[in-house]
């Protein structure tokens, strides 16, 4: 995943950043708050991993990073749609900004009479800002991996989930990723799982699966998902 120059309008022109201590992070330096927003993506994964938990997470990376392929943003607002009701996009705690987790993740069809999914073979998160009318490309990643969610620790961070294959060739099991990004510092931090065998990932697939079409089922009722929502006996299936 290559970094690019470019970063969110109006970022830099804040006076003051956020304080990061001691009791605001796990010892494996996460942000506590995750581990409430994630309820969901950590119950999925644990269905492949038994005790599968953000203390698990090791982390790999800290580094400067910058998003790629700034377009306008037309003008358009927040709006409440099936995807931000079903989590897929999300709204940051001050308003002025979204992310979803990916733009090739189609809404289409049904399944037991609830709204479904579909993957491309590629996956790209992408941060809208409304105050400076852009959208950015937060990355970009082809077959070896993908994105599954996203939520924001505060106004100027937000993390993103997804799987990869381990291994310097990209060709190894798959494991689990969470990337939080800091809107503030231009920096990318990186967590990674232990990998898995593909038994297990089909398990987490599954799983998965069960947890999005629970929240889209929501959303398509005209509720508000929640990080909960397709947790516990759902999301086991």
């Amino acid at each position: 995943m290559l970094a690019v120059a470019g970063a969110p309008a109006g970022c830099a022109r804040r006076s003051g950043g956020h304080a990061v201590g001691a009791a605001d992070t796990l010892a494996n330096g996460l942000p506590r708050p995750l581990a409430t927003q994630l309820a969901g993506w950590l119950q999925a994964w644990g269905a492949a991993a038994p005790g599968f938990a953000p203390e698990s997470l090791l982390r790999v990376t800290r580094e400067p990073y910058r998003f790629e392929s700034p377009r306008p943003g037309n003008g358009v607002k927040w709006v409440e749609t099936l995807r931000t009701r079903a989590l897929i996009e999300v709204l940051s705690p001050d308003s002025a900004r979204s992310v979803d987790f990916d733009r090739y993740l189609v809404v289409d069809g049904e399944t037991d009479g609830a709204p479904d999914f579909g993957r491309e073979p590629d996956s790209a998160p992408v941060l809208r800002d409304f105050a400076a009318d852009t959208i950015w490309t937060v990355d970009f990643c082809g077959t070896p991996c993908f994105y599954d969610g996203a939520c924001w620790v505060d106004a100027t961070r937000f993390a993103l989930t997804g799987a990869t294959r381990s291994g310097e060739q990209a060709d190894g099991p798959w494991q689990a990723f969470l990337d939080v990004h800091d809107l503030f510092t231009h920096e990318r931090s990186r967590w990674l799982s232990r990998p898995v065998d593909d038994e297990a990932f089909d398990r987490y697939q599954r799983a998965y699966g069960a947890l999005l079409r629970a929240r889209l089922r929501e959303a398509a009722r005209g509720r508000q998902a929640s990080p909960n929502t397709g947790s516990g006996p759902i999301a086991a299936r």
